[in-house]
């Protein structure tokens, strides 16, 4: 047996307890009844996985947001995206009867806390929570607090965790409030608190971190093939042949004391992404220590593992507990049928000992209408006989060792069911499984036992558990065969390992299976070894009778006892003869007349016990047929082109015997499965009394697998250029058919026949990226499906690809009926789009972008008209699940982030669209399905003046696939008719500006001021612009002076003016502006020097600050003014002299 790769895989189960995992050999066998099992002692320890950490401190645990009635959906946490995120430096609240964030009510709300928390010191810790309402807490996966009730503020404390200072776990916390006050903490006591009696303390944010980075969470051998490591990674990994791929098996090494030379010879990643499975070529010792070295490997965004390299220790041969398997399924209203399909929840239950009242079992699992499975192995203690106990609300069956001890499968509160004393010896390990349901109200669920010479009842100890990840279940071995077989010649066996009890579903698993044959027979291969649930054997008997057939299971046990068929009728016993036919009809193809198959009319040597010929001549054959697997069908064979019967006497054809008594025949069966063709001959005349019969079992296989979507468009050329096909994430139709033969040279299989009969499950279903390459790899959501005998041989079903690409989807279902894998393959499907854009994080607005001196801080609150502002925002690529589309670059982006039109950019104000005065040029590029994106902006001015305007930007970007924003992102109504159609990216204030400057006048004895100032149009006039403290103005470049004293025209601002016979200088009175104000101040030219100064500022590099001055409707004209000498001088003074 190999380890069952479940969907989820150890990441999702991985419950926080050692895992034992153990190993199946035969003790002693009894003829023709089921053999008997033990278990050898061979188990390995699932540890706790930690990250050692950084030395950067804590920012705090990522937090999630929902509004949403947990009590009125059945007690379970939301599933969609959240109202509202952000990081949370501690979780220490008291929200009482408000809101714990913007956008979240009062009341009916919950909170997911997601991160690492690093452990200061090594030793016991013991984490509190304090909440009301519910709260759940997991360390590394193990839930160690769960009060998920109605209940005031109340304090939940673990059991001691031991941690290692310095290393990182990954932590999640989550509560629901209902109504009332609302209160969520996580305290903690560490070793040194434990130690001194110290009292609770909030976890510090320096030793919590938002981020989870991959690292190693949990290491677990296989149970029965200690060759095989299940490693499980914290995130989902990156696949595939690169160097940084969790697959590259050169990436992981495995060392400890013996044995020696351990290479990591294989490495698979599981489909849920964060199990990859190593295959070694040594098996590991039980109690030795070993430590795996995980290297230069990548998560699936490509954050690398942290510590590189990752050094993970753990030792063989321990373990406690077993595995939990719980599904969502009422089990009444399915005909009291217990659960075939995924389970819901797996994890890892140290004891079975439950009271669940009318709460949850399990987060993901509702309080009523759910089913649950332990199973894994049990090790006495000691020699003797033991009596189990189950207490259960409602139904209940116990297994022990393959045998059902215990079966209480009916509606009933808290029973207690006792079994019969079970002998078991110390030391050795039992198979063991228990089934429980839950229909309504209360729920209890308890395993205990009563050992030898010990009346008391007690919980089976986590000590004697042992849990197998992926336990087999049988329902029960079945033989087909044909019924009669000569004793010259070997009868052919079908053995399977059946998962149901109409064996509609076989086991797909490596199974080993013990034949017998009483009272003689030779089988071989004995033991044999089913692949996929089914293989061959043949049974030799050389002396007449009857032989009946029995069969064992062992590695693991069958539920049930071995059923045999001879076509439709139900028997373990093979009449052998010493006369009858002879022939091997090969494996055939569906719908394909076979090659000429040799009958032989023997009987058996009484000297070599050889076949030998029995007649010659022509003679009637009497044909027909049983359907074996499936044990119905609608199609007859075809015998020499004729139509047999499927019941005897059958259907009579004549065959002419040559020397060798051997004639030919041609079979044909126009459907799949397998069949049991008889052949009789009834002598007459001189041969009166003659009875010769003979049977082959013989499988029909479909000629391949037709895998194709019935809506996707022709993608010839296999990269960008093929049309669209569907988006990733989004359902497409897929069609999984078995194929019946047409021609030789035919590879697509879409158009042939469908065989009705071809029953097969699981089929595996794999997606290959054929373009881009390279490119990442997406996942199927449906990894495997199958088909039943209501398909009629073939199935459609909703499938998903998450990625962005061209691909192949290839079907592979395995050994079918022990003649090998059948396999098939969709032509290139494509082109898959992103469903989505998102924007991934907040947009920011840069007002007055193009002019350092305003970028702050502080940020200015405006930028001019015509003056450059920017919007700076990330794009996303995304799945109809909410993950982003790395392939979406390159050519496969069909939005161009350079292109305007291609990202929606718009503008409102007040309701109006002001979209048309906005100009737009874009830059970025896409990456892995992320583009960053800046947009320089330039709302324009209009004349006469407007504004001020309060503009809001909105988003809608969309690609020439129509890949937009979701409808619920669009919040920003832009053209006023009620509906948003725009992603709000945020508001500014556009204001109509210029720069003024003022006419001044004054003594040509006191410094003069002239005006120069920001304004702004505020709706009736320009007005001071008090908001303006940074436009900047250069002295000698941008001023500009000029008066009919100086010769040269204007000159520089920092140049010295003639006034009459004085000079006068400029200067910036405010430099940046004041609330708007800059002004020039000349110097005095001195007594009697009166004249004027012409001044123009130079406003070309600021053109949103020039004005129509002139009247002419351009704004194109830079301020001016005069500053004017000597006008207030008066009267010249006169001096009398005596």
């Amino acid at each position: 047996m190999t380890m069952r790769r479940e969907s989820g895989g150890i990441a999702k189960w991985f419950g926080g307890f050692p895992i034992g995992c153990c190993t199946i050999s035969r003790v002693t066998r009894f003829a023709l009844t089921r053999a008997t099992w033990a278990v050898s002692a061979v188990c390995v320890l699932m540890l706790l996985g930690a990250l050692p950490a950084s030395a950067q401190s804590g920012d705090g645990l990522n937090g999630s947001y929902w509004n949403f009635n947990v009590v009125a959906n059945g007690n379970v946490f939301p599933t969609g995206a959240p109202n509202r995120t952000r990081i949370d430096p501690t979780v220490n609240f008291d929200w009482g009867s408000g809101n714990p964030a913007p956008s979240i009510g009062s009341d009916d709300f919950a909170v997911r806390w997601d991160g690492m928390v690093e452990a200061p010191q090594t030793g016991a810790y013991v984490f509190s929570t304090q909440s009301d309402d519910g709260v759940r807490l997991w360390i590394n996966g193990a839930l160690v607090i769960d009060n998920w009730t109605l209940h005031g503020p109340t304090w939940n404390d673990s059991a001691p965790i031991n941690l290692v200072a310095g290393q990182r776990y990954v932590l999640r916390m989550e509560m629901f409030e209902r109504s009332g006050g609302a209160v969520a903490r996580l305290y903690w006591r560490k070793p040194s608190d434990v130690a001194a009696g110290s009292p609770r303390n909030v976890i510090p944010q320096q030793y919590l971190f938002s981020q989870v980075v991959p690292t190693v969470l949990a290491v677990v051998q296989s149970c029965t093939d200690l060759k095989t490591l299940s490693v499980s990674f914290s995130r989902p990994m990156q696949g595939g042949n690169g160097k940084d791929s969790a697959e590259r098996k050169q990436n992981y090494d495995v060392s400890g004391t013996a044995p020696n030379g351990i290479n990591v010879i294989d490495a698979v990643l599981e489909p849920d992404g964060q199990t990859v499975t190593l295959t070694l070529n040594k098996a590991l010792i039980a109690g030795n220590s070993y430590t795996l070295r995980v290297e230069d490997v990548r998560a699936s965004d490509g954050v690398l593992i942290d510590p590189n390299p990752t050094l993970f220790t753990f030792t063989a041969g321990a373990g406690n507990g077993l595995m939990a398997s719980f599904w969502n399924f009422d089990v009444v209203a399915n005909g009291n049928a217990f659960p075939t399909g995924p389970a819901a929840v797996v994890r890892q239950d140290a004891q079975v000992d439950f009271d669940w009242g009318n709460a949850s079992p399990s987060a993901g699992i509702s309080a009523d209408s759910f089913a649950v499975r332990w199973e894994g192995f049990v090790e006495a203690p000691s020699t003797g006989n033991y009596t189990f106990w189950t207490q259960s609300d409602d139904g209940v069956r116990l297994w022990v060792n393959g045998n059902r001890v215990i079966d209480n499968w009916t509606l009933h509160s808290a029973t207690w069911d006792s079994a019969a004393p079970v002998a078991l010896q110390a030391g050795q390990r039992y198979a063991v499984r228990m089934e429980m349901f839950e229909r309504g109200g209360d729920a209890v669920a308890r395993l205990h036992w009563q050992t030898p010479g010990n009346a008391t009842r007690v919980a089976v100890p986590s000590s004697q558990l042992f849990g197998c990840p992926g336990g087999v279940t049988i329902d029960h071995v079945r033989l087909l065969h044909p019924g009669v077989g000569l004793t010259c010649a070997p009868a052919e066996i079908t053995v399977q390992a059946c998962a149901n009890a109409d064996c509609s579903v076989l086991v797909n698993e490596a199974i080993t299976v013990d034949l017998l044959a009483s009272p003689g027979g030779v089988f071989s291969p004995d033991p044999v070894l089913l692949n996929n649930g089914s293989a061959l054997a043949q049974l030799r008997q050389t002396v007449p009778g009857i032989v009946t057939l029995d069969a064992a299971s062992f590695a693991p046990l069958a539920s049930n006892i071995t059923r045999c068929f001879a076509g439709a009728t139900e028997t373990c016993e093979i009449d052998f003869r010493d006369s009858g036919f002879v022939f091997d009809v090969p494996t055939q193809t569906a719908c394909k007349t076979s090659a000429d198959v040799v009958i032989r009319a023997v009987r058996t040597d009484d000297t070599t016990q050889t076949c030998a010929p029995a007649f010659t001549g022509t003679r009637t054959v009497n044909f027909w047929t049983d359907y074996m697997s499936p044990a119905s069908g609608t199609r007859q064979a075809l015998v020499n082109a004729t139509p047999v019967a499927t019941s005897a006497p059958g259907t009579a054809i004549p065959l002419n015997f040559d020397a060798n008594a051997e004639a030919t025949i041609t079979v044909n069966y126009p459907d799949a499965g397998q069949l049991n063709l008889h052949a009789r001959h009834v002598g007459a005349g001189s041969e009166a009394g003659l009875i010769l019969e003979g049977a082959d079992l013989f499988v029909s296989r479909p000629v391949g697998l037709a895998v194709f979507s019935p809506a996707a468009p022709l993608c010839a050329s296999v990269d960008d250029l093929c049309p669209l096909f569907t988006r990733a994430g989004a359902d497409f139709p897929l069609t999984v058919q078995a194929a019946c033969w047409v021609s030789d040279g035919d590879a697509d299989f879409s158009d042939n026949p469908v065989t009705p009969n071809f029953q097969q499950t699981p089929i595996d279903l794999t997606a290959v990226l054929l373009a881009p390459s390279p490119g990442f790899a997406g996942t199927l959501a449906i990894a495997n499906t199958g088909v039943a005998a209501a398909d009629a041989g073939t199935v459609t079903l909703n499938q998903q690809y998450s990625e962005v690409g061209v691909i192949r989807i290839d079907a592979n279902a395995g050994n079918y009926l022990g003649t090998g894998d059948l396999l098939g393959s969709t032509l290139p499907l494509g082109r898959f789009s992103p469903d989505h854009f998102a924007i991934s994080a907040t947009p920011s607005i840069t007002d007055r972008s193009s002019t350092p001196a305003c970028l702050g801080p502080p940020d200015s609150p405006f930028t001019y008209m015509d003056e450059p502002f920017q919007l700076d925002f990330t794009l996303q690529a995304m799945n109809a699940g909410g993950t982003v589309t790395r392939n979406y670059e390159g050519l496969f982006a069909r939005l161009v982030p350079s292109v305007a039109t291609d990202l929606g950019l718009a503008a409102g104000s007040g309701g109006a669209d002001r979209t048309a005065r906005l100009n737009t040029v874009a830059s970025g590029s896409w990456s892995q399905g992320s583009a960053a994106i800046s947009a320089n902006l330039r709302f324009t001015r209009a004349n006469p003046p407007d504004g001020p305007y309060p503009l809001t930007l909105g988003l809608a970007p969309a690609d020439s696939d129509g890949v937009q924003l979701r409808p619920t992102d669009l919040n920003l109504d832009i053209d006023g008719d009620t509906f948003p159609e725009h992603f709000n990216a945020g508001s500014t204030e556009l204001r109509h500006g210029r720069l003024a400057l003022y006419n001044a006048i004054g003594s040509e004895l006191q410094p003069l001021v002239v005006g120069l100032q920001t304004e702004y149009f505020n709706g009736s006039g320009f007005v001071l612009n008090t908001a303006d403290t940074c436009t900047p103005l250069d002295l000698a470049s941008e001023l500009l002076l000029q008066n009919p004293d100086t010769a040269g025209g204007e000159q520089p601002g920092d140049a010295v003016m003639n006034v009459a016979a004085g000079t006068s200088s400029a200067s910036l009175v405010n430099m940046p502006p004041v609330q708007g104000r800059i002004n020039v101040s000349l110097t005095p030219p001195g007594a009697g020097n009166t004249g004027y100064i012409d001044l123009r500022v130079d406003a070309s590099a600021m053109p949103w600050l020039q004005f129509d001055w002139d009247g002419d409707g351009a704004y194109d004209d830079d301020p001016r003014g005069r500053g004017t000498f000597g006008v207030f001088a008066g009267p010249e003074s006169m001096i009398d002299m005596r």
